[in-house]
């Protein structure tokens, strides 16, 4: 063993250093939790002559209506309508000098639909915005080709619709980066969510279910079940 020991250091650098690059480049994921209560009202309203049968076991009809209206929440109708809530279905993202991050608490800009039903479009498109001086801009492909250059507020014929860019909430203006925002098929979004949002009940006797929801960006994911909630209720 003591003839082999520069394969054995020269193993365990390259296990250190792979554990290293790994965290370094990799998108970390986050969890967020919630729960909530399905009223009796949403239970069914079982009557309390077939209750004694439940509590035997002998009837399922309680958890049969949980399992219901867990469907529900997870229902194409509730998730559409907590995306657009939210809008969702555009996401920023930002460049650093180690790898692209999703930007989302601090937008520099955001893109303001005309019509925002026009906006939950089964056409998925990518395109680059380059902030300049006096409040100009600079649209960019995916190729980042030019596709024009315009004003803050000033409105956008695109394939996708009407729209305009407008500043966001970070007060940071940089004129050296550009964002990239992707505009994601509602419909595919719709089916991503209802696989990664689980729902289960805390247990088999309860009617409190619990919600959860990761994401690489953990904000997002705590902002997104509870407004699934609130939609739901």
């Amino acid at each position: 063993y003591l003839v082999n020991w520069r394969w054995f250091a020269i193993g365990i650098i390259l296990a250190v250093l792979g554990a290293y690059l790994y965290l370094r480049y990799s998108t970390p994921q986050y969890s967020a939790e919630t729960v909530i209560l399905i009223k009796e009202n949403k239970q069914g309203g079982i009557s309390a002559e077939f209750k004694a049968f439940e509590d035997l076991g002998i009837l399922g009809g309680a958890q049969n209506n949980i399992d219901n209206e867990i469907e529900i929440i997870k229902s194409r109708k509730i998730i559409r309508e907590t995306i657009k809530n939210l809008k969702f279905n555009i996401s920023y993202f930002m460049s650093s000098r180690i790898k692209e991050k999703e930007i989302y608490n601090k937008l520099p800009i955001r893109i303001h639909f005309i019509d925002e039903e026009a906006s939950l479009t089964n056409i998925g498109t990518t395109f680059f915005v380059k902030l300049k001086e006096n409040e100009n801009l600079v649209l960019l492909s995916a190729e980042k080709e030019v596709i024009g250059n315009y004003h803050l507020g000033e409105i956008i014929d695109n394939k996708i619709g009407k729209f305009k860019v407008v500043l966001g909430n970070e007060t940071k203006r940089s004129f050296t980066k550009e964002i990239r925002v992707q505009i994601k098929p509602i419909n595919l979004l719709i089916d991503t969510y209802q696989k990664r949002v689980v729902i289960a009940p805390v247990n088999k006797k309860s009617s409190v279910v619990n919600l959860s929801l990761n994401d690489a960006v953990k904000n997002k994911a705590v902002d997104f079940l509870n407004n699934l909630v609130a939609t739901y209720n």
